[in-house]
């Protein structure tokens, strides 16, 4: 078995797994296609707004576009690594054949590196279809398309050796080899920005950076099986601070509630895919800073914003995907991603509300630190009005709860214990729940904002009735999640050994 059959064995089965999720969801499958045609509608008019305003936007350019996509499919293909490279029980048995460990590494790559090629190949495509039927004058130069590609390779080059190097064991031997990689991610990011300004030049370092990483994977074989052994001879995280063990809870919601939700928070610990999670919430709130430390205000309305609603308008976007990340999709995995062990919690003396109530607490207070440092820091370093700040915590509240709500309803309805995707539902209905939080999201987010931005004046007065809108849909917020939890744990009761393998 060659790397290339191996390659090829893992694409088909993502292939499949694809067309058997398409095929059970027909109508879903449309519904979703057009929503992401709108999506690319809108951002080829973004992109083409900034572009015919160089005067207004001078440091940016397509060197943004391709940060953004540099960053999305490494952090996409470092999950995909994780799931599929190292933990999925395929890999055990592709190392017990007599086929060499780097044969093994190179198929896996292989399969990370052409799943994000097309991905990129797909958009490429809806992007020139879209601006050619909606008419966008949007020109493109040709140098792009060359770094693009280049791009497009390092990305999932560079997550896949971050994942492998990052699951390396003792801790003191991962930080070494991630120290090695550190510097080289960090430059290919900040020539990505930059690649506008100077495409001859990032376009060769990055095609040396390209061979550079391409030999350290070649020689990261004996790496790639330290990792894979690592994962099967972990023992785990325990939490031995007191404060995680939730006893400051039991009185509050009752220690069989504050059981489970400690459990739920050990055990996402132990999983990357929480942990991936968390780093695209803090890259959201890391590339706001860094937007308005480069751009600034700006001088002219940009669409239908005015320039002092512009900040606000990207921090609603930003709490949206922060809670889309952090509660709904990880909350979509929370009852696959049990396997096996999930009988032994149903075989408890322990009702399936209280089991999805303190799911849902352990999912609300692992997305806690990562809503808050997206609300926070663009408030404090623009200087937004304080009741401007704390309209945004309403908000963000609204939609930590609603999204838990929903996540928590689709991962006991669309429970998949399918291991080698580690728990996750299938794409389909992972778009489906993108969809379904962005409707629910806007309604909970936008209502209140029209509410303040209407009867507030520009002075800082009359911010009130905004406030208390705030504070309404604050409360919606948590009647959508205990809605939630409500369903969630009617579907729970319904779960059977028959649910496997469906």
């Amino acid at each position: 078995m060659s790397a290339a059959a191996i390659c090829r064995a893992e694409l088909r089965s993502g292939w499949r797994r694809f067309a058997h999720s398409v095929g059970r969801r027909p109508l879903a499958t449309a519904v979703m296609g057009a929503l992401a045609l709108l999506m690319v509608l809108v951002g080829v008019r973004i992109i083409a707004f900034v572009a015919m305003r160089p005067e207004q936007f001078p440091d940016e350019g397509y060197g943004t576009i391709l940060l953004l996509l540099f960053v999305l499919l490494l952090l996409r293909s470092a999950g995909m690594t994780q799931r599929h490279a190292l933990r999925a029980r395929e890999v055990d048995l592709h190392l017990t054949q007599p086929v060499a460990t780097r044969s093994v590494m190179l198929g896996q790559f292989g399969a990370v590196a052409l799943g994000a090629t097309a991905l990129v190949a797909l958009g490429v495509a809806l992007s020139l279809l879209v601006r050619w039927g909606a008419g966008i004058p949007l020109v493109i130069p040709a140098v792009f398309w060359t770094l693009l590609a280049l791009f497009a390779l390092l990305a999932p080059l560079c997550g896949f050796l971050f994942s492998v190097l990052g699951n390396l064991q003792p801790m003191s031997r991962k930080l070494r080899y991630l120290a090695t990689l550190a510097p080289l991610l960090m430059l290919l990011m900040y020539l990505a920005s930059y690649a506008h300004a100077a495409p001859a030049l990032v376009q060769q370092v990055s095609a040396a950076a390209l061979l550079l990483l391409l030999g350290y994977l070649w020689l990261a074989d004996g790496l790639y099986l330290d990792a894979v052994a690592a994962q099967r001879l972990a023992t785990g995280t325990t939490l031995k601070w007191r404060v995680m063990e939730l006893r400051w809870l039991r009185r509050l919601v009752g220690r069989r509630v504050a059981a489970v939700a400690r459990k739920e928070i050990t055990s996402a610990i132990r999983e990357r895919d929480f942990l991936t999670a968390t780093l695209s919430t803090l890259s959201i709130s890391a590339i706001l800073i860094f937007w308005y430390y480069q751009t600034g205000i700006p001088g002219e309305e940009v669409g239908d914003l005015a320039p002092h609603h512009y900040y606000p308008g990207l921090l609603a976007l930003a709490l949206y995907m922060a809670a889309l990340l952090q509660c709904t999709l990880v909350g979509a995995a929370l009852l696959g991603i049990e396997g096996r062990r999930l009988w032994v919690l149903k075989g408890l003396p322990v009702d399936s509300r209280t089991v999805m109530q303190g799911k849902g607490l352990g999912l609300l207070l692992l997305a806690l630190p990562g809503i808050v440092l997206v609300w926070l820091p663009l408030p404090l370093a623009a200087g937004f009005p304080w009741q401007v700040t704390l309209f945004f915590g309403e908000i963000a509240i609204a939609l930590t709860l609603a999204n838990a709500g929903l996540g928590l309803w689709a991962g006991a309805a669309f429970a998949s214990f399918d291991e080698h995707d580690r728990g996750n539902p299938d794409v389909l209905t992972q778009f489906m729940l993108i969809g379904a939080s962005a409707f629910m999201s806007a309604l909970l987010a936008l209502l209140p904002a029209s509410v303040m931005l209407m009867y507030s004046l520009p002075d800082g007065t009359r911010y009130g009735l905004g406030l208390v809108a705030g504070a309404l849909f604050a409360l919606c917020g948590y009647g959508i999640y205990r809605l939630g939890v409500r369903s969630a744990a009617d579907a729970y009761r319904t779960i059977w050994i028959d649910s496997y393998g469906a």
